[in-house]
Formats: structure tokens, C-alpha cells, sequence
């Protein structure tokens, strides 16, 4: 049992809560893949740009109700 167990690969993981995971990883994603270091580069670099341009589009959103607040409290009638 304990030869058996040397030869796997684990993973750990932490989250921000503070727990951490241990994965056992196949053999198959144990070992790097022929250009596997710039596919990742990709998949990273797509995402900042998708966070990035959901950011924006929060951000002009939040633009946009703004300047609808303020035009309906400019127009708005106060009765007394």
C-alpha cells in the first residue's frame, strides 16, 4: 500500500475561506502536455479580458441609472 501511494500525484488547493483541498491526479494530468504552457496563457489571457469588459459594462450600467436618477429627480414635481 505505501509503494502504491509514493507513486500517485496530489494536488492541494486552498480557497479563501481558509480550507484546503487534496486532489489525487490521474496520471494523464499528472504530466505537462506538448505546448500546455501556452494554452494555458490563452485560457488566462481570455479571461482577464472577459472580466475586464464585464467590469466596463458594470460600470456603464451604473452610468446609465445614474443619469436616470438624476433626470427624474430634476423633472419630478414635489407637491405640498
Amino acid at each position: 500500500m505505501a509503494a502504491s501511494a509514493s507513486k500517485k500525484q496530489f494536488l492541494a488547493v486552498s480557497d479563501s475561506e481558509g480550507f484546503l483541498y487534496v486532489l489525487v491526479l490521474p496520471r494523464f494530468y499528472a504530466r505537462p502536455l506538448p505546448h500546455e504552457d501556452g494554452v494555458m496563457t490563452e485560457l488566462m489571457n481570455r479571461e482577464d479580458k472577459r472580466m475586464n469588459a464585464w467590469v466596463t459594462e458594470e460600470e456603464t450600467r451604473m452610468e446609465k441609472i445614474q443619469a436616470v436618477n438624476n433626470s427624474w429627480k430634476a423633472t419630478r414635481v414635489v407637491v405640498r
